[in-house]
């Protein structure tokens, strides 16, 4: 289990935990939101959620979504072709081809786009 993932099912108990202790008048949201370490305002949000959807409401979808920053395949690997090609390992033809197939055909306007 990543360490995302460990921390989504630990804010998920201690949520329960908190609104179960709301719930029954033991804590006051203020009280319960300092246990998630959340302001107020959040965790009335975390709530509203929780009505909603259940537990399933409080799982954070950012985390399952790819970054945007995340380099391509391509650039990852451009360093290490690079040195390749250098101690002569590897052939910068077989580099040419690899970039013209990775580059989607929006950035390559020379290409047009057969329907």
């Amino acid at each position: 289990m990543r360490r995302t993932e460990w921390l989504q099912e630990t804010r998920k108990m201690r949520f329960e935990e908190a609104y179960e202790g709301w719930q029954a008048r033991r804590l006051t949201q203020e009280e319960a939101a300092r246990l998630l370490g959340v302001c107020e305002r959040t965790f009335r949000r975390y709530i509203d959620r929780y009505e909603e959807a259940g537990l399933e409401g409080l799982i954070d979808k950012r985390l399952e979504q790819v970054s945007q920053r995340r380099a391509p395949v391509v650039h990852a690997y451009m360093p290490l072709w690079l040195a390749r090609v250098a101690e002569n390992t590897l052939d910068i033809r077989y580099i040419a081809l690899i970039i013209l197939i990775c580059i989607p055909v929006t950035l390559r306007p020379d290409l047009k786009c057969q329907p």
